[in-house]
């Protein structure tokens, strides 16, 4: 069983500036997730978008269902920000 996982940002992605307090993307941080998790599903991650769920757009959610459709993988895992996922599922 393989898992693909498909990011988007969310809080879990952001990083802190500590000098301003600002929170920001640079990169997902799903893979030291799951090595902390001690992961040993076999998986590949596809980053769609780093984004605050609050600033995405119609056409974010277009893409993401576009790639979870055409997904080799049987098993996929979106990552998401909670206010607005709602409206993407």
């Amino acid at each position: 069983m393989s898992v693909r996982i498909l990011a988007t940002g969310g809080t879990f992605d952001k990083e802190y500036n500590m000098i301003d307090g600002q929170l920001y993307f640079t990169e997902t941080n799903i893979p030291e997730i799951l090595k902390l998790g001690r992961c040993t599903v076999p998986y590949t991650i596809r980053t769609l978008m780093l984004v605050d769920s609050l600033d995405m757009t119609d056409t974010d959610r277009e893409i993401i269902k576009v790639n979870a459709q055409n997904c080799e993988e049987e098993n996929v895992l979106i990552t998401h920000g909670t206010d607005t996922i709602t409206n993407t599922a």
